[in-house]
C-alpha cells in the first residue's frame, strides 16, 4: 500500500480501524501504530547487525539463550 499523506486519507483510515479493525491490512496497522514496514524493518536489523536478518537473530537467541552480543 501507498503512504498515506494526505490528512484526508489519515482521518479515513482512523475512522475505519474504529469501525472494522478487522478489515486493516498489515500495511495499514503499521502505518496507525507509526510502526516501521516489514520491508523496511528487514534492511534496518541487516544493517544494524552486520547483515544478520531478524529471523537470523531470533534463531541465535533461541539456540544460544545465555549469549549477550
Amino acid at each position: 500500500m501507498a503512504s498515506i499523506a494526505s490528512s484526508e486519507g489519515l482521518d479515513a483510515l482512523y475512522r475505519r480501524a474504529i469501525a472494522d479493525p478487522s478489515s486493516l491490512s498489515e500495511a495499514e496497522i503499521n502505518v496507525i501504530l507509526e510502526w516501521v514496514s516489514p520491508e523496511d524493518e528487514d534492511s534496518l536489523c541487516r544493517q544494524e547487525t552486520d547483515g544478520k536478518s531478524r529471523a537470523d537473530l531470533i534463531a541465535q537467541a533461541l539456540a544460544q539463550p545465555e549469549a549477550a552480543d
